[in-house]
């Protein structure tokens, strides 16, 4: 099981930027050959990246580098889902310009992604923006910039934990994207590597070896992760007591989802939401 590649049109540019704007996230979960900032000006909920789930909001910058596999999902309907996201493909040759040395470390596979928080995510969003006014060599110039400042921020860059993926193949893609699709439709169920292995024909040993391999986490874990994920996102973003958001995230008690809450976060229920809510 492995996510799918994405094609990069960087024949039409080296810095190509996107303005997404639709009624919600929902892509496959995916990687390709160029760097990706993204911004998200609206919608929330939660994405992966390289295997991590994490709650995602309005304002969230999120650096991934290539080839790390990553997709945004929204969470509710009818709502409106808008980012701007930069998509920088830099040639080897003009990579090993002193100039750019500075940078060259994010560009390269195998680089970790990071959030951006602070007064360097303002910064970002708003540079950004005005990436999609100016064309060529000016957008080029100012998306390295951007990329430089990123790099020699002393505050603000959260990278994420390293991954051990195993290279990428088109194989499987399919397949994954069912198993991921299934898990963040249904994580409130109680799901299974039975019913997992049973959706891909496969026997529950070799689907549990396979999506540790292919996502980095045991598959009870990732569940377990989603749910963590969902329930930050209505705790900052919802009235719903903590037992209703607990029962709507799939955990069977209150204690329960208090320990797998303080064990991700380091924070309670109630203290979540004091800390968190808008």
């Amino acid at each position: 099981m492995r996510p799918s590649r994405e094609p990069i049109a960087h024949d039409i540019a080296t810095a190509h930027v996107l303005d997404v704007a639709r009624t919600r996230f929902d892509g496959p979960y995916h990687h390709h050959a160029a760097l990706e900032l993204t911004w998200i000006r609206e919608g929330a909920g939660v994405r992966v990246i390289d295997g991590q789930v994490m709650p995602f909001a309005a304002g969230d910058v999120v650096l991934v580098p290539p080839q790390v596999p990553h997709v945004w999902w929204s969470r509710g309907e009818g709502e409106v889902a808008s980012a701007c996201v930069l998509h920088l493909m830099v040639p080897s040759a003009l990579g090993a310009l002193p100039e750019v040395r500075g940078v060259s470390g994010w560009l390269e596979e195998g680089a970790r992604p990071a959030l951006l928080e602070g007064a360097l995510r303002a910064t970002v969003a708003t540079e950004l923006q005005a990436l999609s006014a100016v064309e060529g060599l000016e957008r080029l110039g100012r998306a390295l910039s951007l990329l430089g400042r990123i790099a020699a921020s002393q505050e603000g860059v959260v990278r994420l934990a390293p991954s051990a993926r195993p290279s990428s193949s088109p194989d499987d893609d399919a397949r994954l994207g069912r198993v991921l699709g299934w898990i963040h439709r249904d994580f409130a169920q109680a799901l299974s590597v039975e019913e997992g292995a049973r959706r891909l024909s496969v026997a529950p040993a070799s689907f549990s070896r396979a999506f540790q391999r292919r996502v980095g986490r045991p598959f009870s874990l990732y569940v377990n992760d989603v749910r963590i994920a969902e329930a930050c996102l209505l705790l900052r973003q919802s009235s719903r007591s903590i037992t209703e958001v607990a029962r709507r995230c799939g955990f069977p008690t209150l204690g329960h989802f208090h320990r797998q809450l303080v064990r991700r976060t380091g924070l309670g229920p109630r203290e979540y939401r004091r800390a968190f809510a808008p």
